[in-house]
């Protein structure tokens, strides 16, 4: 069965949701993957291409994950065994520079992941995100120069989506329970699991902060450890 609709128009999730339970009586597994490019440095990026990734990847999601969640909150089921499987990607995690919408668009899905996870584990309900390296039609649209691994033969299959499927398969499974709330990577025969954001260092005052030495703590603390650029995948990107 499939639905030509808009993802990011709510009547759409909500009728693809229904579909599911019209059709085998129940839902246990939703995996939101849809998605579109329009990429473009944050200079030249007009406001309809901002608009319209966001749209679809962010009010996509939420336009199925709203009617599970309703559903799965009805089953007042602890041990439901319910899952939420969501797209990311490397993009957002590692700052692809010619990707401002997209990246945004994709790190807001992994706040929506934490989110749904945290709300919804008390109906049998877990949600984690994916980071795919695949390429599929939506990478086909990326010029040649510009993709990651560009230079792989093209009849390496360690790019294939067919990779990416374990991981999906395994989340989807009941024995994934013990897993909510976090982002994995998975590119071709490999698989990660990235950090939750997470406090690195701190400095406080005892009163309202003294710009001088808040600039002086900021330094000797948070320097060594933040200075420059994070490490990423896209550096070879990064406009000198």
């Amino acid at each position: 069965m499939s639905d030509g609709g808009d993802i990011a128009d709510t009547a759409t999730g909500k009728r693809l949701v229904d579909l599911a339970v019209d059709t085998y009586g129940k839902l246990d597994v939703l995996v939101n993957v849809a998605g579109i490019l329009r990429d473009k440095m944050i200079f030249n990026l007009d406001d309809e291409d901002w608009d319209a990734v966001i749209r679809v990847h962010l009010r996509g999601h939420f336009s199925t994950i709203k009617p599970a969640a309703a559903y799965w909150r009805q089953q007042r089921n602890p041990d439901g065994h319910y899952r939420i499987i969501n797209f990311t990607s490397d993009s957002a995690l590692q700052g692809s520079p010619g990707q401002p919408n997209y990246a945004a668009a994709k790190m807001g899905i992994i706040g929506l992941t934490a989110s749904v996870a945290n709300a919804l584990g008390r109906y049998g309900v877990t949600a984690n995100a994916i980071a795919p390296g695949a390429a599929t039609r939506l990478t086909a649209t990326i010029p040649q120069d510009k993709k990651l691994g560009a230079d792989r033969p093209a009849t390496d299959d360690s790019r294939s989506p067919d990779n990416i499927a374990p991981i999906v398969s395994y989340l989807a499974s009941e024995a994934s329970d013990w897993l909510s709330g976090r982002t994995l990577g998975a590119a071709g025969y490999g698989v990660t699991l990235w950090n939750n954001p997470e406090v690195r260092a701190s400095i406080s005052s005892e009163g309202p902060w003294d710009p001088e030495d808040l600039a002086r703590q900021v330094e000797k603390e948070f320097r060594p450890l933040a200075e420059g650029l994070h490490p990423s995948i896209f550096m070879a990107q990064v406009p000198k």
